[in-house]
């Protein structure tokens, strides 16, 4: 079966079947398209798709420049079944294969026209209602140019959808598409009740986008990979459902990867993050759920701009009082720049059961100008273990150095140092009920016998079941362990 000539008007190519046949392609060169980037081919197009729509067929682009009015709309009728099987959108090269782009461009360009509606997309897979999901499409080899009115491109409850080697280029001045649920070059939405899964996006590359480079919202098992967004305005991407992303780089003035409430069971492999100015290469938040996140073989780091500003100029931050938040960084690299507050940070907000782990990762860059690790919650959600840099949590050894006066223990201290005494001193326990491992207590001057330390557990909460505990001997050492409501000493 010869695929349609290059602005065929001959008749397209049939699929024959035992008893019946079906028409595959659909050259929209055929429905009167143009592609001299000034004459509007909206209406050619959007009669391909229609004539397509009952089949499923194969919508084909020859090269050219497409300049369309208003959003082309790929939406089954009002009376459709669930599951309905959409066309797909196919670049088709000069005596090349469906979708060929061998040439480093597939030379279908999508524009907007002259009266194009400002803030809507060029390109829109639109479901029939909650109940409905689009099956099947294939969408390769488009390159969207947006101009400074167009959005980019949403799916809407998508089922074995297949995104390949598409472009998406905003303005550098670009405006946010008012039919996004949250703007993005590229949006995979789910409508509540509508199962999506089994989709596949690969090569597609978003740049400039008003708000997110790539939004996948709440849409199951999606898999992105070789994916690039640049210079997005809030998040590189914005990650609110379940997918792999493999070998992606994002990049956002805000956040490089924004992973949120309902972004469940999300594994980013080999990505390389960035977030621009005083923001995060990667943000947790906990708003709704957050369960288990991982990072394997990440780049991540932030890029000097202005003074230091949300959650610390931190590279990772982990926000939000919703559910526990459970994320795992296994062989990342961290890359600090001359903005990099707080390596880790860790709002007041999250909620213990929290945990973030980081397993043989690197630092690299300038020193941190506050800590490598600020856990403001009070539950010790961070633990490193085996990374280069960063001084083991498991080891017990975070060392805070006192010079002869009364302390305070914070929730992140598990090592505290008495430099020098010249008079008896008090070391404030934190609360019992949010600590968790075991805090040591050494007189490294040498003077505890003439200068006792005094320990003092808060409110009515006991160590031994006494009121405190005191260091009387030089070179004294207590180490002491919480069971969540009092003090022990081991």
């Amino acid at each position: 079966m010869a695929l349609p000539p290059f602005g065929s008007s001959t008749p397209q190519a049939t699929l024959t079947l035992p008893g019946k046949s079906r028409q595959v392609f659909f050259n929209i060169r055929d429905y009167g398209a143009v592609g001299d980037g000034v004459t509007d081919d909206l209406a050619a197009i959007n009669a391909a798709i229609a004539a397509a729509m009952p089949t499923a067929g194969m919508v084909l682009f020859p090269p050219g420049v497409y300049a369309v009015s208003d959003t082309i709309s790929i939406s089954p009728a009002a009376s459709a079944s669930a599951d309905t099987i959409v066309p797909s959108l196919v670049a088709n090269a000069v005596g090349g294969r469906i979708g060929d782009i061998s040439n480093e461009t597939s030379q279908v360009m999508i524009v907007p026209a002259a009266g194009f509606t400002t803030g809507h997309l060029l390109v829109d897979y639109v479901s029939q209602g909650n109940a409905f999901s689009l099956n099947g499409a294939i969408v390769r080899g488009l390159d969207l140019k947006c101009g400074s009115v167009a959005g980019g491109m949403r799916i809407s409850n998508p089922r074995r959808f297949r995104v390949q080697d598409v472009t998406i280029d905003h303005p550098a001045t670009p405006v946010a598409s008012n039919l996004f649920s949250a703007s993005g070059g590229f949006n995979v939405c789910q409508q509540s009740g509508t199962a999506t899964a089994y989709n596949y996006f690969s090569n597609i590359q978003v740049g400039n986008s008003a708000q997110d480079g790539f939004f996948h919202g709440a849409a199951d098992n999606g898999t992105y990979v070789g994916c690039i967004d640049f210079d997005a305005a809030r998040y590189g991407f914005n990650a609110q459902g379940m997918a792999r992303y493999i070998s992606c780089h994002y990049e956002g003035e805000q956040y490089g990867v924004n992973v949120n409430g309902g972004g469940q069971y999300n594994y980013f492999i080999g990505l390389d993050a960035f977030g621009f100015a005083t923001k995060n290469a990667v943000r947790l938040t906990t708003n709704n759920s957050l369960i288990p996140v991982k990072f394997i073989g990440c780049y991540l780091g932030n890029v000097p701009g202005a003074a230091p500003g949300e959650e610390n100029g931190a590279i990772i931050s982990v926000i939000g009082s919703g559910q526990a938040n459970i994320a795992s960084f296994i062989g990342c690299t961290l890359r600090t720049s001359t903005n990099t507050t707080d390596l880790v940070y860790v709002e007041s907000g999250v909620i213990a059961g929290s945990k973030v782990t980081f397993m043989g990762c690197d630092v690299v860059g300038p020193a941190v100008t506050n800590k490598l690790y600020n856990d403001a919650s009070g539950h010790n959600v961070l633990e490193f273990i085996g990374c280069f840099g960063i001084p083991d949590t498991t080891s017990n050894f975070n060392r805070t150095a006192v010079a002869d006066t009364a302390y305070t223990a914070l929730m992140t201290d598990n090592y505290i140092a008495y430099t020098s005494l010249t008079a008896a001193r008090t070391v404030t326990l934190p609360d019992a009920t949010l600590y968790t491992g075991a805090l040591t207590i050494k007189d490294e001057a040498g003077t505890a016998a003439a200068h006792n330390i005094t320990l003092s557990p808060v409110s009515a909460q006991t160590i031994d079941g006494a009121s405190s505990l005191v260091i009387s001997s030089n070179f004294g050492v207590k180490k002491i362990y919480s069971n969540g409501a009092n003090w022990f000493s081991t």
